[in-house]
């Protein structure tokens, strides 16, 4: 069987497999509080490119402006750059929706490849497309003001380039912040070191 593959920045790295998958449960898992030791916010994935095509797909005018104001946070990260486009081009899918599990703030579902770093062994998550909402009936049942909405937005984004849940509670990924910690920014340069 012929082995197939492709590069990411200059390692090339085998295809294992195709995914598709969906986050649902666990996602905002409750807050954290600050660990002693700042650890870099831990990966999973991350998208094969530093550039991120993404569209607000919600025709809510508020979670719009919520979307809007994590994007702009993201922005901030020092290592991926955001590029608004089309809903059909769009990488990143960010929207807001009722009735979506009534368990959760939000959810997202993705497409990925699943790789292999050739010289160390090591297998990587791709992602290739994502597709995130906000539960809007979930959010309102919990009475959170907007800044808290944000900053579960901001969490969902991170969930969504590549990041995982924090222990550390001065990052986006372990407790509700709307701006992206040192350890937040270093997670993610480690995370597409390969790009």
């Amino acid at each position: 069987m012929k082995q197939r593959g492709f590069k990411v920045g200059r390692r090339f790295l085998a295809l294992v497999a195709v995914s598709l998958g969906v986050m649902t449960a666990g996602l905002f898992a409750g807050t954290t509080t600050a660990s002693a030791k700042a650890t870099i916010t831990p990966s999973y994935a991350f998208f094969p490119t530093k550039t991120i095509t993404y569209n607000i797909s919600t025709s809510s005018k508020y979670y719009r402006g919520v979307w809007k104001k994590a994007v702009k946070a993201w922005s901030k990260n020092g290592t991926l750059k955001f590029k608004a486009t089309t809903k059909k081009k769009a990488m990143m899918r960010l929207g807001a929706a009722r009735h979506l599990n009534y368990k959760e703030p939000g959810n997202f579902r993705f497409q990925s490849k699943t790789i292999m770093n050739t010289e160390t062994g090591e297998t990587l998550k791709v992602f290739t497309k994502v597709d995130g909402k906000l539960d809007m009936d979930y959010l309102a049942k919990q009475k959170l003001s907007r800044t808290k909405k944000v900053a579960l937005a901001v969490r969902l984004m991170g969930f969504m380039v590549g990041l995982d849940n924090s222990t550390n509670g001065k990052s986006v990924m372990g407790d509700y912040h709307t701006s992206l910690a040192k350890v937040d920014k270093q997670g993610v340069a480690y995370a597409y070191r390969l790009v």
